[in-house]
Order: structure tokens, then sequence, then C-alpha cells
């Protein structure tokens, strides 16, 4: 199962024997019939509206070169749009893998910064399980561009 924490805005997954609060939430929205389009090099998830680069940019950067890796029109996501493509249902990996096939195995930048800790960290996303965390941005990570 994924815990949330709201003071700092980790989410990852936990041991179920683990105890924690419950937060409940009520929606009559549902997810759309087939929410990818699928092009060659790009999908529109019709959730959000945004449209991704299918694989990763380049190999891996640090945070201050994720920056600027994304080419023309594109960038680097927010925290709370990464987080929009994982699914909590899915496992290793934790993304669709019908539209994102080249993203099975990595952990991907955001341009968030996690203001939590310290000003040496920023979130990433790692999608072998969804886990959303905070790393030192000197450490490499691969980078999925939106626009």
């Amino acid at each position: 199962p994924f815990y949330v924490g709201f003071e700092t805005g980790l989410s990852q997954r936990n041991q179920a024997s683990e105890r924690y609060r419950v937060r409940c939430v009520s929606s009559s929205a549902t997810l759309p019939t087939g929410r990818y389009t699928v092009n060659t090099d790009e999908v529109l998830d019709h959730l959000t509206g945004l449209t991704w680069r299918r694989a990763p940019t380049g190999g891996e950067v640090s945070w201050a070169d994720a920056q600027n890796a994304c080419p023309q029109g594109w960038r680097l996501p927010r925290k709370k749009e990464m987080e929009t493509l994982v699914h909590v249902e899915r496992n290793t990996p934790a993304l669709d893998v019908t539209a994102f096939p080249a993203t099975l195995q990595g952990a991907f930048w955001t341009s968030t910064p996690a203001l939590h800790a310290s000003l040496s960290l920023a979130w990433y996303v790692a999608t072998i399980h969804g886990e959303c965390s905070s790393d030192f941005r000197t450490n490499l990570r691969q980078v999925l561009c939106v626009r």
C-alpha cells in the first residue's frame, strides 16, 4: 500500500502491517475510457490534457542539467504532473507500459525543488513502484519531458 506524508509530500509504498491514519475521500469522477492517445514519439493524456514524450530524453543527468534537457517547446514536469502517470495498482513498472514502454525502470526528475529538507534536494518519481521522493540535486536521474 501507498502512504502520503502530508508534512513533506513524500509518497511511497510501505508494509501493510504498518499503522497510519486514514483520510477518506469521495468522488463521482471516473477515468476516461482510452486515457491515452499514443503516437510514435508522444502520448496525449486525456485526463490531464498534458502531452508527454514516450521515451526519456538522453541519459541520466543532474537536476540542474535536467532543467535544460528537454527539446524546444517541452519542459521538465512538476511533481504533481509526474505523479499523475503513476498507477498505484501497478508495480514494476507503475506506469502504463503501452504508453511509456521505455520507462520500465527508472527515476525521473521533476522541476519541483524539495523545500522540506534542504535547498540541495529536488523531487523525483521512481517508475518501478511509483514512489515519489527527494534526492540531492547532484545525483543523476532521467528526464521525461512534457508540454
